[in-house]
């Protein structure tokens, strides 16, 4: 158990355990869209899915659903690259954001992949997404590097954050 004291990272402390965090399942692409990404095509989604389903099968990853009330508010995702993983995907639906979801949800993904024996984990933000790279900071992760990516809008400078899981006491 890692203590709940300034010394210990947010993004390592025990998530809330009221939150409801379940595997994802093929049954849940049409509410993802509905709920998380709209813009996106159902091919792409259900790939999505079935990629994270795969991960979690062979042991290199995982998808989860956020459920608040029995209904589906949120996703994210662990993959396996080597010793560290990369936790990607992350949304709340809009009603749900400010409520502590997001950062329950990085705290489950980020026990998964130390349980996983992964050594860090990372993940990234548009250098625009400022409420987004607040939070990952104030949750313990430290900017690493910054690459130009095409999000949809043209390319635009993304900041990837690292966490060491090895900070217990």
């Amino acid at each position: 158990m890692v203590a709940n004291d300034d010394s210990v990272p947010i993004a390592l402390r025990p998530p809330d355990p009221f939150t409801r965090i379940r595997p994802v399942l093929l049954s849940d692409v049409e509410v993802l869209i509905a709920c998380c990404w709209p813009e996106r095509t159902a091919d792409s989604i259900r790939s999505l899915v079935v990629t994270a389903m795969r991960q979690a099968r062979d042991g290199r990853g995982l998808g989860v659903v956020v459920m608040v009330d029995g209904q589906v508010v949120g996703y994210g995702q662990l993959t396996a690259w080597g010793h560290c993983g990369e936790i990607s995907d992350l949304y709340i639906t809009e009603r749900y954001r400010s409520a502590g979801l997001g950062t329950t949800l990085i705290q489950y993904l980020a026990r998964a992949a130390k349980e996983m024996h992964m050594k860090c984990v990372e993940l990234g933000a548009a250098r625009s997404n400022l409420r987004a790279l607040a939070l990952y900071k104030r949750l313990g992760f430290t900017e690493h590097r910054e690459i130009m990516v095409n999000l949809g809008q043209g390319r635009e400078p993304v900041v990837y954050l690292r966490l060491n899981l090895d900070q217990t006491t």
